[in-house]
């Protein structure tokens, strides 16, 4: 971002991955004296602080610089909107190693498609006829906050909307022998998943009190991310069995808070997992 002055940014401002992503580049690019117009594909559950951050950007939005490069962050079938007529970009977060026909010629009509780990860059170049990919890593900001675990229990915690892709039907043969054969092991899970319905998200909490009673926990959603890696910062080890993801924001998380980890070793994760930092796993396809 050195020699960037002025950016249109086409974003949500909210507390889902995209959301969190784009928010943190909005942050960045006002610490670093970027000119941004923030043009907000959604403003949702976010604290005032985030707000009073991004209003002077969501000012700029209504006298934005027509030459300025426009960057939407968002998923691949829909990144057609730009700003002016400047560099033309996109950032898109996806899972799976092939793309619909409209993601194909949504992706293939941008200048520059932005993609977040080196696996994503490799499912770019193998399926899209533009070349023109950059890899832009994501991070996490490490709240300024003092981490306590517990020695009276031993925490483990799976965060990740309910989902058969993250792993949850498997999760609980993992686990339950551990927990229910141990006093002192218990499951904390922040899974609740807003894309389905209130019976569906019960049915998963239900599946997992019927094996494990008391021993697990369901985490509500956070005001704030800092109270999330609060705690985050309270599991001895993170269990990620996923078939597939985009970046795992939370694993990375995780790691940023010294949470040891159990992942799975596919897609994206590749990039900042490995057998040094992490234990790996291989899950049988489903």
């Amino acid at each position: 971002m050195e020699n960037l002055k002025k950016l249109n940014l086409i974003a949500p401002i909210n507390d889902t991955s995209y959301g969190l992503v784009s928010t943190n580049l909005v942050k960045e690019c006002v610490s670093s004296s970027i000119d941004i117009s923030l043009f907000p594909i959604e403003i949702a559950n976010i604290d005032t602080a985030t707000y009073n951050m991004i209003t002077s950007s969501l000012n700029n939005r209504y006298t934005y610089n027509s030459e300025s490069p426009s960057l939407k962050i968002w998923h691949a079938h829909e990144l057609q909107d730009r700003v002016g007529k400047g560099l033309w970009s996109a950032l898109t977060i996806f899972e799976l190693d092939n793309f619909l026909d409209t993601e194909k010629y949504q992706l293939d009509n941008l200048d520059k498609i932005l993609v977040c780990s080196e696996w994503a860059k490799e499912v770019v170049l193998s399926t899209i006829n533009n070349k023109n990919v950059g890899v832009v890593p994501l991070g996490v900001e490490i709240p300024d906050i003092a981490v306590e675990r517990s020695y009276d229990k031993f925490i483990i915690g799976n965060v990740g909307k309910w989902e058969i892709r993250k792993g949850h039907d498997v999760l609980l043969d993992i686990v339950k022998d551990l927990i229910n054969e141990t006093n002192d092991i218990e499951l904390w899970m922040a899974c609740k998943n807003n894309k389905i319905d209130i019976e569906e998200n019960n049915k998963w909490q239900n599946y997992y009190e019927s094996v494990l009673g008391d021993k697990v926990t369901f985490i509500p959603r956070q005001p704030s991310q800092k109270m999330m890696m609060w705690i985050m910062s309270q599991f001895h080890i993170g269990v990620f069995p996923t078939r597939a993801e985009g970046w795992c924001l939370p694993a990375l998380e995780c790691m940023a808070m010294g949470t040891n980890l159990l992942i799975s070793n596919v897609t994206a994760m590749r990039d900042f997992c490995n057998n040094d930092n992490s234990i790996l796993v291989d899950l049988p396809n489903k």
